[in-house]
Protein backbone atom coordinates (compact mmCIF):
# COMPACT_ATOMS: atom_id res chain seq x y z
CA UNK A 1 0.00 0.00 0.00
CA UNK A 2 2.75 2.53 -1.03
CA UNK A 3 0.31 5.01 -2.88
CA UNK A 4 -0.28 7.44 -0.03
CA UNK A 5 2.60 9.32 1.48
CA UNK A 6 1.98 8.82 5.19
CA UNK A 7 3.57 10.86 8.16
CA UNK A 8 1.48 8.92 10.41
CA UNK A 9 -0.30 5.64 10.19
CA UNK A 10 -4.03 5.83 8.63
CA UNK A 11 -6.94 3.53 9.48
CA UNK A 12 -9.40 2.58 6.70
CA UNK A 13 -12.51 1.97 8.37
CA UNK A 14 -16.11 0.41 7.90
CA UNK A 15 -18.82 0.02 10.04
CA UNK A 16 -22.27 -2.05 9.68
CA UNK A 17 -24.78 -1.09 11.92
CA UNK A 18 -28.24 -0.79 13.62
CA UNK A 19 -29.61 2.07 11.61
CA UNK A 20 -28.46 5.46 10.47
CA UNK A 21 -29.10 7.74 13.62
CA UNK A 22 -25.53 8.40 14.26
CA UNK A 23 -27.39 9.80 18.04
CA UNK A 24 -28.90 6.58 18.94
CA UNK A 25 -27.89 3.40 16.27
CA UNK A 26 -25.13 1.00 17.65
CA UNK A 27 -22.17 -0.04 15.62
CA UNK A 28 -22.33 -4.21 15.31
CA UNK A 29 -19.74 -4.77 12.59
CA UNK A 30 -16.31 -2.49 11.98
CA UNK A 31 -13.43 -3.38 10.07
CA UNK A 32 -10.51 -2.07 10.09
CA UNK A 33 -6.73 -1.78 7.77
CA UNK A 34 -4.42 0.20 8.90
CA UNK A 35 -1.73 1.32 7.33
CA UNK A 36 1.99 2.69 8.70
CA UNK A 37 4.64 4.68 7.29
CA UNK A 38 7.03 2.28 7.15
CA UNK A 39 4.73 -0.28 4.83
CA UNK A 40 3.52 -2.11 7.55
CA UNK A 41 -0.03 -3.39 7.65
CA UNK A 42 -2.65 -4.10 10.60
CA UNK A 43 -6.28 -6.07 9.78
CA UNK A 44 -9.14 -6.34 12.05
CA UNK A 45 -12.79 -7.22 11.93
CA UNK A 46 -14.88 -7.15 14.76
CA UNK A 47 -18.44 -7.98 15.64
CA UNK A 48 -20.43 -6.21 18.28
CA UNK A 49 -23.79 -6.64 20.09
CA UNK A 50 -26.03 -3.53 20.35
CA UNK A 51 -27.66 -4.17 23.27
CA UNK A 52 -31.12 -3.44 21.44
CA UNK A 53 -32.94 -5.02 18.59
CA UNK A 54 -31.23 -5.20 14.77
CA UNK A 55 -33.93 -3.65 12.81
CA UNK A 56 -35.44 -5.81 9.84
CA UNK A 57 -34.67 -3.00 7.48
CA UNK A 58 -30.66 -2.88 8.46
CA UNK A 59 -30.20 -6.79 8.20
CA UNK A 60 -31.95 -6.42 4.99
CA UNK A 61 -28.81 -4.52 3.99
CA UNK A 62 -25.58 -6.07 5.61
CA UNK A 63 -27.64 -9.59 6.43
CA UNK A 64 -26.35 -9.51 10.42
CA UNK A 65 -29.60 -11.11 12.54
CA UNK A 66 -29.74 -10.79 16.06
CA UNK A 67 -28.79 -14.14 16.92
CA UNK A 68 -25.22 -13.55 15.03
CA UNK A 69 -24.24 -11.38 17.07
CA UNK A 70 -25.61 -12.25 20.48
CA UNK A 71 -22.47 -13.82 21.57
CA UNK A 72 -20.43 -11.27 20.56
CA UNK A 73 -18.68 -8.61 22.92
CA UNK A 74 -20.35 -5.01 23.88
CA UNK A 75 -18.67 -1.66 22.14
CA UNK A 76 -18.24 -0.43 25.48
CA UNK A 77 -16.10 -4.14 26.50
CA UNK A 78 -13.59 -3.87 23.04
CA UNK A 79 -13.99 0.26 22.68
CA UNK A 80 -10.80 1.08 24.21
CA UNK A 81 -9.07 -1.69 21.99
CA UNK A 82 -10.98 0.16 18.95
CA UNK A 83 -9.77 3.46 20.05
CA UNK A 84 -6.55 2.01 20.88
CA UNK A 85 -5.88 1.23 16.84
CA UNK A 86 -7.74 4.88 15.62
CA UNK A 87 -5.35 6.77 18.28
CA UNK A 88 -3.06 9.29 16.64
CA UNK A 89 -3.39 8.35 13.20
CA UNK A 90 -5.52 9.82 10.80
CA UNK A 91 -8.53 7.92 8.82
CA UNK A 92 -10.31 7.00 5.64
CA UNK A 93 -14.13 5.45 5.19
CA UNK A 94 -16.47 5.59 2.66
CA UNK A 95 -18.45 8.21 3.98
CA UNK A 96 -16.83 8.62 6.57
CA UNK A 97 -17.80 12.57 6.88
CA UNK A 98 -21.08 12.06 6.66
CA UNK A 99 -21.71 8.85 8.86
CA UNK A 100 -19.01 5.92 9.85
CA UNK A 101 -17.25 8.75 11.71
CA UNK A 102 -19.60 9.85 13.61
CA UNK A 103 -21.25 7.06 14.83
CA UNK A 104 -18.04 6.10 15.44
CA UNK A 105 -17.04 9.14 17.66
CA UNK A 106 -20.69 8.30 19.15
CA UNK A 107 -19.97 4.91 20.31
CA UNK A 108 -16.76 6.52 21.93
CA UNK A 109 -18.96 9.46 23.64
CA UNK A 110 -21.21 7.03 25.39
CA UNK A 111 -18.44 4.32 26.48
CA UNK A 112 -17.04 7.28 28.14
CA UNK A 113 -13.53 6.34 25.97
CA UNK A 114 -11.14 8.95 25.46
CA UNK A 115 -11.24 9.97 21.81
CA UNK A 116 -7.93 8.61 19.84
CA UNK A 117 -8.73 11.53 17.35
CA UNK A 118 -5.77 13.76 16.96
CA UNK A 119 -7.29 17.51 16.70
CA UNK A 120 -5.57 18.02 13.56
CA UNK A 121 -7.41 14.52 12.62
CA UNK A 122 -7.19 14.31 8.29
CA UNK A 123 -10.89 12.43 6.84
CA UNK A 124 -9.98 10.81 3.51
CA UNK A 125 -13.56 9.93 2.33
CA UNK A 126 -13.70 8.59 -1.38
CA UNK A 127 -16.77 9.26 -1.57
CA UNK A 128 -16.56 12.53 -1.60
CA UNK A 129 -13.90 12.33 -4.27
CA UNK A 130 -16.40 10.12 -6.76
CA UNK A 131 -19.13 12.71 -6.29
CA UNK A 132 -17.39 15.57 -7.54
CA UNK A 133 -16.08 12.89 -10.41
CA UNK A 134 -18.73 11.10 -11.12
CA UNK A 135 -21.64 11.00 -8.45
CA UNK A 136 -22.38 6.95 -7.87
CA UNK A 137 -22.36 4.50 -4.97
CA UNK A 138 -19.40 2.49 -3.86
CA UNK A 139 -20.66 -0.69 -6.05
CA UNK A 140 -20.39 1.44 -9.26
CA UNK A 141 -16.82 3.23 -7.65
CA UNK A 142 -15.51 -0.03 -7.41
CA UNK A 143 -17.00 -0.87 -11.32
CA UNK A 144 -15.91 1.93 -12.74
CA UNK A 145 -12.43 2.71 -11.32
CA UNK A 146 -10.95 -0.97 -11.26
CA UNK A 147 -13.41 -2.53 -13.13
CA UNK A 148 -14.09 -5.32 -10.20
CA UNK A 149 -17.73 -6.46 -8.77
CA UNK A 150 -17.85 -5.47 -5.36
CA UNK A 151 -19.08 -9.22 -4.16
CA UNK A 152 -20.11 -9.64 -0.69
CA UNK A 153 -21.28 -5.47 -0.05
CA UNK A 154 -22.52 -4.37 2.60
CA UNK A 155 -20.24 -6.77 5.09
CA UNK A 156 -17.56 -4.33 6.44
CA UNK A 157 -14.17 -6.01 5.16
CA UNK A 158 -15.50 -6.47 1.55
CA UNK A 159 -16.54 -2.54 1.69
CA UNK A 160 -13.75 -1.25 3.36
CA UNK A 161 -11.24 -3.25 0.67
CA UNK A 162 -13.52 -1.79 -1.94
CA UNK A 163 -12.75 1.61 -0.41
CA UNK A 164 -9.17 0.79 -0.55
CA UNK A 165 -8.77 -0.20 -4.02
CA UNK A 166 -11.07 2.62 -5.26
CA UNK A 167 -9.16 5.48 -3.63
CA UNK A 168 -5.81 3.95 -5.32
CA UNK A 169 -7.71 4.37 -8.35
CA UNK A 170 -8.92 7.54 -8.09
CA UNK A 171 -5.35 8.56 -7.08
CA UNK A 172 -4.28 8.11 -10.75
CA UNK A 173 -7.03 8.66 -12.50
CA UNK A 174 -7.26 12.03 -11.42
CA UNK A 175 -3.72 12.88 -10.99
CA UNK A 176 -4.16 13.49 -7.29
CA UNK A 177 -1.65 13.81 -4.35
CA UNK A 178 -1.21 11.42 -2.33
CA UNK A 179 -0.65 13.36 0.42
CA UNK A 180 -3.16 12.56 3.51
CA UNK A 181 -3.10 16.39 3.98
CA UNK A 182 -4.01 17.60 0.67
CA UNK A 183 -6.46 14.64 0.26
CA UNK A 184 -8.41 15.56 3.47
CA UNK A 185 -8.68 19.58 2.11
CA UNK A 186 -10.08 17.63 -1.53
CA UNK A 187 -12.65 15.63 0.22
CA UNK A 188 -13.72 18.02 2.44
CA UNK A 189 -12.61 17.04 5.89
CA UNK A 190 -11.31 18.58 8.88
CA UNK A 191 -8.34 20.41 7.34
CA UNK A 192 -7.54 23.15 9.72
CA UNK A 193 -11.32 23.13 11.79
CA UNK A 194 -12.05 21.40 15.14
CA UNK A 195 -14.90 19.43 13.91
CA UNK A 196 -16.43 17.85 10.59
CA UNK A 197 -19.13 20.27 9.99
CA UNK A 198 -16.71 23.14 10.50
CA UNK A 199 -18.55 24.65 13.15
CA UNK A 200 -15.58 25.29 15.02
CA UNK A 201 -12.13 26.76 14.48
CA UNK A 202 -9.38 27.70 16.46
CA UNK A 203 -8.13 31.80 15.82
CA UNK A 204 -4.60 33.19 16.06
CA UNK A 205 -4.16 32.68 19.75
CA UNK A 206 -5.80 28.93 19.64
CA UNK A 207 -8.56 29.57 21.32
CA UNK A 208 -11.87 28.27 19.83
CA UNK A 209 -14.32 30.10 17.75
CA UNK A 210 -17.21 30.31 15.92
CA UNK A 211 -17.51 29.67 12.34
CA UNK A 212 -21.05 30.31 11.71
CA UNK A 213 -24.09 31.87 11.89
CA UNK A 214 -24.55 35.11 13.84
CA UNK A 215 -21.34 34.34 16.38
CA UNK A 216 -19.28 33.82 13.74
CA UNK A 217 -15.84 35.21 14.43
CA UNK A 218 -16.57 34.92 18.18
CA UNK A 219 -14.81 33.39 20.92
CA UNK A 220 -17.03 30.29 21.89
CA UNK A 221 -16.76 31.06 25.63
CA UNK A 222 -18.22 34.24 25.47
CA UNK A 223 -21.47 33.10 24.00
CA UNK A 224 -22.45 29.91 26.29
CA UNK A 225 -26.53 30.79 25.25
CA UNK A 226 -25.17 30.11 21.25
CA UNK A 227 -23.66 26.68 22.25
CA UNK A 228 -26.62 25.22 24.10
CA UNK A 229 -28.81 26.38 21.49
CA UNK A 230 -26.32 23.80 18.97
CA UNK A 231 -26.90 21.09 21.37
CA UNK A 232 -30.54 20.93 20.34
CA UNK A 233 -30.01 21.49 15.89
CA UNK A 234 -29.92 18.23 14.11
CA UNK A 235 -27.31 19.76 11.55
CA UNK A 236 -24.94 20.37 14.01
CA UNK A 237 -22.65 17.12 13.86
CA UNK A 238 -21.74 14.67 16.64
CA UNK A 239 -18.61 15.70 17.01
CA UNK A 240 -19.53 19.66 17.49
CA UNK A 241 -21.89 18.74 20.07
CA UNK A 242 -18.90 17.19 22.14
CA UNK A 243 -16.95 20.25 21.83
CA UNK A 244 -19.85 22.16 23.00
CA UNK A 245 -20.59 20.02 25.92
CA UNK A 246 -16.73 20.14 26.97
CA UNK A 247 -16.78 24.34 26.27
CA UNK A 248 -20.03 24.64 28.28
CA UNK A 249 -18.14 22.30 31.29
CA UNK A 250 -15.32 24.68 31.18
CA UNK A 251 -12.61 21.52 30.20
CA UNK A 252 -11.19 23.41 27.01
CA UNK A 253 -10.99 26.85 25.74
Amino acid sequence: MSFLKLNRPIVFFDTETTGIKTETDRIIEISIIKLFPDGRKETLTQRFNPEMKIPFQATQIHKITDQDVANEPTFFFKGNYIAEIFKNSDIACYNAIGFDYQILFMEFLRCNIELPFPEDLKIIDPMKIFQKNERRDLQAALKFYCNQNLENAHTAEADILATLNVLEAQIKKYNLSDDVVELDLYCEGKGSFVDCSKKFKRDEEGEIIFNFGKSKGKKALSDPGYLKWMLDQDFVGIDAKYYCRKLLAGEIK
